[in-house]
């Protein structure tokens, strides 16, 4: 069911889970501070509970809010890749960042996107939990009546007519010595690789 931006506002807010279109592939999305819908994403992915999902941040400057530090290679990265496909693992600010984000782990992995849809509606509703619209395992759904299918045709969907990417962001992990790539994806390793000296 195609929903506007303030529907999934409203969604969202009452503590629903909505897929929508983002900077990258189609991605389920729910607010980070609700665990509730938080779980209901792991029922939907058949996703294993110990492993914990990204959270987009409105902007920058939210970072502070789930790092206990940001390091200067952190701080290239985000001022070269962010608003963008880049999701950054960073050590989590155990005090601020909840168990059922971290899945008891010590990390957390962060994003700000660039997107004519997501961008607002972060601005809307704060942090959100987005990976993507797939079962765990498979690729990303790409087409609408794919996703009807998995979810069903009242599920409520943010979308337009803009094209969805078919690559995931790149996911990297900061350390000490440099970044460590978990996953390639919109960012090509060779375009990383002219900016930093990954690990």
């Amino acid at each position: 069911m195609k929903i506007s931006l303030i529907e999934a506002q409203e969604h969202l807010e009452r503590g629903s889970v909505i897929a929508a279109s983002t900077d990258t592939v189609f991605g389920l999305l729910a607010k980070a501070d609700c665990p509730s819908a938080i779980e209901e994403i792991y029922t939907i992915k058949g996703r294993e509970k110990d492993k914990p999902f990204l959270v987009l941040l409105p902007g920058i400057e939210w970072v502070e809010t789930y790092a206990k530090s940001i390091s200067p290679l952190a701080k290239e990265l985000m001022a070269t890749f962010w608003p963008g496909p880049l999701t950054i693992i960073f050590e989590a600010n155990l005090e601020t960042v909840p168990s059922y984000l971290r899945r008891e782990k010590k990390t957390i992995a962060l994003r700000v996107p660039s997107h004519h849809l997501l961008t607002p509606l972060l601005a809307l509703t704060g942090p959100l939990v987005a990976p993507s619209l797939n079962r765990a395992g498979e690729k990303p759904l790409e087409k609408v009546e794919d996703i009807e299918n998995f979810l069903s045709k009242e599920f409520p969907l943010l979308y337009d007519d803009m094209p969805v990417g078919k690559e995931p962001s790149t996911l990297i992990e900061i350390k000490e010595e440099g970044f460590l790539i978990h996953r390639e994806g919109a960012i090509p390793t060779n375009q990383l690789a002219k900016k930093l000296s990954p690990i």
